[in-house]
């Protein structure tokens, strides 16, 4: 049978490494930037169906926010072309 919940240790380990992208000293540079991105999508696709047991955890959901608002802080690079176009 298979899992119904397979992204459902996703977010734990996303969080762990977006908190460490977003208090990076080189935070403003394109890798760190599209490497936010593409946990943000990822997290976005592990939770449009529902959102997992570990995300009702208001510990969790207050790291969420917090990296969240870390993210948005960020001044955006700008990325060149190649990059863009490899991770979109």
């Amino acid at each position: 049978m298979l899992n119904s919940r397979p992204c459902a240790p996703l977010p734990q380990g996303l969080l762990q490494i977006l908190q460490q992208l977003v208090s990076a000293p080189n935070q403003a540079s394109p890798e760190v930037c599209l490497c936010t991105r593409l946990i943000w999508k990822a997290l976005w696709s592990a939770t449009y169906m529902g959102v997992p047991d570990l995300l009702t955890s208001p510990a969790v959901v207050d790291g969420w926010l917090t990296a969240l608002t870390l993210s948005l802080a960020q001044s955006t690079p700008q990325v060149p072309r190649c990059l863009g176009r490899c991770l979109c």
